[in-house]
């Protein structure tokens, strides 16, 4: 039968394996955050260029509804690409205590004599936890501020979309072909 030492070390080696692959998942989502950041910039900036093309391209002079509706556009599309470049700048975060960190650690714990080596060790998994602890709750926060942020920047591209629609619907009309 196990002891409970070996138990309890057994368990905090599970807690410690959860936060790796926990970190993983988060690094994972922070990646697709910042790649779907990067796409609202680009769809962002296509219809920047198309608000532009409408303006400078169409036959006819446009009405103060269209410039108006014209300008909102503009104006949410320029406070997405923002809100999307704040997702994607570069954030510190602690680092993650793996390779690094367990050699440093153990480099610390072979030169000391058998009793307090054997003391520390006992700690190990439990200072190891903590550090895991602190990049994941760290990575959380910075994660969140992350999704918050596209979030917005994703409802502002929509009503700017909308409004181009709009606009276009505006000078559908205003030439009647509608």
């Amino acid at each position: 039968m196990a002891s409970l030492t070996q138990t309890k070390d057994s368990l905090r080696q599970l807690v410690i394996d959860a936060y790796r692959d926990e970190h993983g998942e988060r690094i994972a989502n922070w990646r697709n955050v910042e790649t779907k950041a990067q796409g609202n910039v680009a769809v962002a900036g296509i219809f920047i260029a198309g608000v532009f093309a409408f303006i400078t391209k169409s036959g006819e002079a446009l009405t103060h509804y269209e410039n108006f509706i014209l300008l909102i556009a503009v104006l949410f599309l320029i406070s997405s690409v923002i809100f999307s470049i704040l997702v994607l700048q570069i954030r510190t975060i602690p680092e993650a205590p793996l390779g690094s960190f367990l050699d440093y650690t153990v480099k610390r714990l072979l030169p000391l004599d058998p009793d307090e080596f054997f003391e520390r060790v006992s700690t190990f998994n439990a200072e190891h936890s903590k550090e895991w602890r602190t990049v994941t709750n760290e990575t959380i926060k910075i994660l969140q501020l992350k999704a918050d942020r596209l979030w917005i920047a994703q409802r502002l591209l929509v009503i700017a979309i909308s409004s181009v629609a709009l606009a276009t619907v505006i000078r559908l009309a205003h030439w009647g072909t509608l």
